[in-house]
């Protein structure tokens, strides 16, 4: 009986070793890909820190539904920095609750051509200043659009700031509907901003779901990039970009399939996932909130605790990648 049992053990052992290996793919296929800053990189920005810190403490007042003269504020703080830096500005209504409407802002989608398109959220959760959720990103978002106001990329960018993102998404699905057959002709890319303003170089302070946190750092000191695969020339010019403009910027780059991502819930969460499911390609930067940020949708997530040397390397990085893609339009 036990040499006539071989077989089948030999038979496990195979399938075992069948597992294993497509265990071993499925991880190598998720394991995000670390771009350390650069040892002695000045941090000279064309963007301003002091400027950005004036912008997210302008907007860090809870914005939530619950609130419509608030978010109204934090659309007219928009609204007035866009006109400002030369671009058309439409305000999309978009419905809420209780009868009550926002606004998404949006630079108009240019008449000719292929774009890019800059976003982050205007709106917080109930009780929380969204310092780093979401006025980080739209922080950098308006000081993008002052950097390349004046260049040739200004044709071909478009600035847009969701409302509604806390209640599923709401002004991005809205967005993305509304404009997806000029998408699928035009759009270069899109790039979200997501809570990008909080960094720690704590050993500890960096946590990721399962499986990623086999392979994250451990210290929250760098920018996590994530796109989907076959949209990798979005996150491959961002990185080139960081290179030439702010080289002190560390990355963390994260490009997997859209059968696994699928599966990684936390991957879809903010506003580029309407993208993403319309099969448009988007860039998702983010600073990963809950998993470094203990102030997350928290009434401590207040403007002290971001890191303004950090944003402005991120706008000077998207402002560069602004360039670069919309060299691609040629």
């Amino acid at each position: 009986m036990a040499a006539a049992s071989r077989p089948w053990v030999w038979i496990i052992v195979a399938l075992l070793l069948v597992l294993a290996g497509a265990i071993a793919i499925l991880l190598w296929l998720v394991r995000p890909t670390y771009i350390p800053a650069v040892v002695g990189a000045p941090e000279t920005h064309h963007a301003l820190p002091f400027r950005l810190s004036e912008t997210v403490s302008a907007l860090a007042h809870p914005r939530s539904l619950d609130d419509p003269a608030a978010l109204a504020a934090a659309e007219n703080i928009a609204v007035a920095r866009l006109q400002g830096a030369g671009f058309s500005v439409e305000r999309q209504p978009l419905s809420a609750p209780g009868g009550a409407t926002v606004h998404d802002v949006v630079t108009r989608l240019p008449d000719t051509g292929r774009f890019v398109i800059l976003a982050a959220h205007l709106d917080t959760v109930p009780g929380s200043p969204g310092a780093d959720d979401d006025a980080s990103g739209v922080a950098v978002v308006l000081e993008v659009a002052d950097l390349v106001a004046h260049s040739k990329a200004a044709n071909h960018v478009v600035f847009a700031l969701f409302n509604r993102e806390e209640s599923g998404l709401a002004g991005s699905r809205r967005f993305v509907a509304s404009s997806l057959p000029t998408l699928r002709r035009r759009l270069l890319g899109a790039v979200v901003l997501d809570a990008v303003g909080f960094a720690s170089s704590v050993d500890g302070s960096q946590r990721a779901p399962f499986p990623l946190n086999l392979f994250t750092r451990t210290r929250g000191d760098f920018l996590a990039a994530i796109t989907l695969r076959g949209s990798s020339a979005l996150a491959e010019n961002f990185q080139r970009a960081r290179s030439v403009a702010a080289p002190a910027l560390a990355l963390e780059l994260l490009n997997p399939p859209r059968f696994l991502a699928a599966g990684l819930r936390d991957l879809w969460r903010a506003d580029h996932a309407p993208f993403w499911k319309a099969q448009l390609p988007a860039l998702f930067l983010t600073d990963t909130a809950n998993f470094r940020n203990p102030h997350y949708h928290r009434p401590t997530d207040v403007p002290e605790t971001l890191n303004y040397d950090l944003l402005a390397a991120e706008a000077d990085a998207l402002a560069e990648f602004v360039r670069l893609e919309t060299a691609r339009e040629k």
